[in-house]
């Protein structure tokens, strides 16, 4: 099979001798679940220079590898699919995949619904590839089959589905585990920024930066790894710094304000009292008791 279509939406290249055995599951029980959730089901032989690029995908696409080697792009990003792996490519963005040998697979054409959650871009070895692939293939035979067997194909349909969700399930475990340790770290280096540097007049603009992120996506950061605004934040580790420093010196609490950042002793003292429920003075002789 050869077809090449170039538009300024798409571009499709099926080099000659490739295949892609389509599986209609809705032969194998409700509508919902072929033309509705699944669009589109394959099982794909591709020859070396099979290419499709999809600049503004309106469906997201599940693909398993399991021969061979893909190459493969999501907006800037971009790897290999290897033989065990899968790719989830979710809508709206760009996606490419190809091949420069002969490589195998199947893929699924999933529109976006709220039985499949938010997909997220996921790139991962698959234990249920194999699974996968020998119910696409026994989908196959079925077809093809004149008798029919409903509880057969019954089950095999609601296990395509599982193993579908499943996939789709650990792309956001994976998704929100590497976002939580992600910024997990960039939170830590920001707090060491802050506790060294408390007397700098640091705003939400600069903190968000240092972040690599939006200043309302910092704002939700906060709220969600610490519970509070971003100035809550800072001033927070102002504060605890200020324990430090009434602790382990005997720098005047002018000093001390200037250093946290407070433009007066005054608004320094007010604010330490509001969160610890004692002057700054009256710790500082707590903590000399303790001594």
């Amino acid at each position: 099979m050869s077809k090449t279509i170039n538009k300024t939406q798409k571009t499709i290249f099926i080099p000659p001798n490739s295949s892609e055995r389509f599986i209609n599951l809705s032969d194998l029980g409700e509508e919902k679940y072929f033309g509705e959730n699944i669009y589109m089901a394959a099982l794909c032989s591709h020859k070396s220079g099979y290419n499709i690029i999809i600049p503004s995908a309106k469906r997201f696409d599940l693909h398993f590898c399991f021969e061979g080697r893909y190459q493969w792009a999501y907006n800037d990003i971009s790897g290999v699919l290897n033989p065990g792996e899968v790719i989830i490519f979710p809508a709206g963005g760009c996606q490419m995949i190809n091949c420069s040998q002969d490589s195998k697979s199947i893929f699924f054409l999933l529109k976006p619904q709220p039985v499949w959650g938010e997909p997220e871009l996921y790139h991962n070895v698959s234990p249920d590839g194999e699974l996968l692939r020998q119910l696409m293939l026994k989908s196959e035979q079925l077809s093809s089959r004149n008798d029919d067997d409903e509880i057969i194909k019954s089950s095999l349909r609601k296990l395509i589905f599982f193993v579908l969700k499943s996939e789709i399930a650990k792309s956001r475990t994976a998704k929100n585990e590497s976002v939580t340790d992600h910024h997990g770290e960039i939170f830590n280096s920001l707090k060491s920024k802050l506790i060294l540097h408390p007397g700098k007049t640091w705003t939400v603009t600069e903190m968000a930066k240092y972040c690599r992120t939006s200043e309302s996506h910092f704002y939700a950061l906060c709220r969600k790894y610490y519970h509070c605004s971003p100035y809550k934040l800072l001033k927070n580790l102002r504060l605890e710094q200020a324990q430090e420093l009434l602790t382990r010196t005997a720098y005047s609490i002018k000093t001390i304000a200037t250093l946290c950042g407070y433009n007066t002793p005054y608004s320094f003292s007010n604010s330490f009292s509001r969160k610890f429920g004692i002057s700054p003075e009256q710790f500082r002789l707590e903590q000399k008791k303790h001594l």
